[in-house]
């Protein structure tokens, strides 16, 4: 299994310092990067897409809830998190509105946990990363999938639909050749938990079927795809770029 692709969120620089040489113990864990702040933990999260994240409750500019409340507003992949902090009673909260990210907490200060409680943690963090690359599996193995919308169950067969777009709401729209349904899943829901990995991000709006695609213009940088007879073009976000040359 690769590296996990980790980063600290911590606003003490004693605390994070202590944290990151921890962590360099294991050599499962490849730090890609650090912050103090809300906002240069957003951008970080949004330029790297680390899949890992060791988070302070509190962070300059405000705490984790807003940062993961911002990241989710805005359908950015939301990383496995061990939480840290000070303050246990906060953890509940973040339990209960994040439980689906939240693998395991730790209790400051780090030098009093041991190693046998971070060893714990970073073993959570593999858990979950295997658990999400088994789910894309297993999308990758089936043809369609049943799929909530709009309290109905509607068939989407994966070859069909060449691409997906932010819908509002937590919605998303699934366009394929003959029709565009609206179902009950997020982007990030649909790429993480449903559709198999030919389809790609693009944007922050936008995932494509590698298969109806036609050609990539990286002056514009727009990709076309083929809907019957005719030709879309989405835009491409800069920092998606690469990826999904990368993936084709």
């Amino acid at each position: 299994m690769s590296k996990l692709r980790c980063i600290v969120l911590e606003d003490e620089d004693a605390l994070r310092m202590d944290l990151k040489r921890y962590l360099g113990r294991f050599e499962e864990v490849e730090i890609i990067g650090e912050a103090v702040s809300v906002n240069e933990a957003y951008r970080l999260i949004s330029e790297k897409q680390p899949d890992s994240a060791f988070m302070d409750i509190k962070l300059i500019g405000g705490d984790i809830f807003y940062l993961l409340d911002r990241l989710k507003q805005n359908t950015i992949q939301i990383p496995n998190i061990v939480v840290t902090t000070g303050f246990p009673e906060y953890v509940m909260t973040a339990l209960n509105d994040y439980h689906s990210h939240i693998v395991q907490y730790l209790v400051k200060p780090y030098k009093d946990m041991g190693e046998e409680k971070l060893r714990k943690a970073v073993d959570a963090l593999i858990a979950a990363q295997s658990k999400k690359s088994s789910s894309s599996n297993m999308a990758d193995s089936r043809s369609h999938t049943f799929v909530s919308s709009r309290r109905n169950l509607i068939r989407i067969d994966f070859n069909q639909v060449i691409y997906l777009e932010v819908a509002g709401s937590g919605n998303t729209y699934v366009v394929s050749n003959r029709d565009t349904h609206t179902i009950d899943y997020t982007l990030n829901q649909c790429l993480e938990e449903i559709f198999p990995t030919t389809f790609i991000r693009i944007s922050r709006t936008n995932a494509v079927n590698r298969d109806f695609i036609t050609r990539l213009n990286k002056e514009d940088r727009t990709v076309e795809v083929r809907m019957g007879s005719k030709v879309k073009t989405l835009g491409v976000g800069d920092k998606y770029w690469g990826e999904m040359v990368r993936r084709l």
